[in-house]
């Protein structure tokens, strides 16, 4: 799926791509990744409205991004954000690449 879809899914079930507020956040999904053998997630963070400005959703600026070494960097267009469960660390794709999984959270 798209980043889109997977925006479009989580709504679905009245709920929003995920978000990773902290280090152990991010441990924990990365762990789960390995017991599924899922190799990238979308995130909810982009910076689609203003490039270089990520975001988790309108005027919630991401503030603690775990990007991997010389990322996000924005080739091809790249403006939505995934998990690397390799290097448990975040990369910038394009919204329009295919991955297998979105994770929703809860809206609360």
């Amino acid at each position: 799926m798209t980043a889109d879809e997977g925006l479009v899914f989580c709504d679905s079930i009245n709920a929003t791509l995920v978000r990773i507020d902290n280090t152990q956040e991010n441990t924990f999904l990365a762990s789960e990744m390995t017991k599924k053998d899922i190799q990238y997630i979308w995130l909810a963070a982009n910076d689609r409205a203003v490039e270089g400005e990520w975001v988790w959703g309108p005027g919630d600026e991401v503030l603690n991004g775990l990007w991997q070494s010389g990322e996000p960097n924005d080739d091809y267009g790249e403006d939505c954000g995934v998990l690397k469960r390799t290097r448990q660390e975040w990369n910038d794709l394009n919204c329009l690449d295919q991955r297998p999984y979105a994770v929703c959270e809860a809206r609360f």
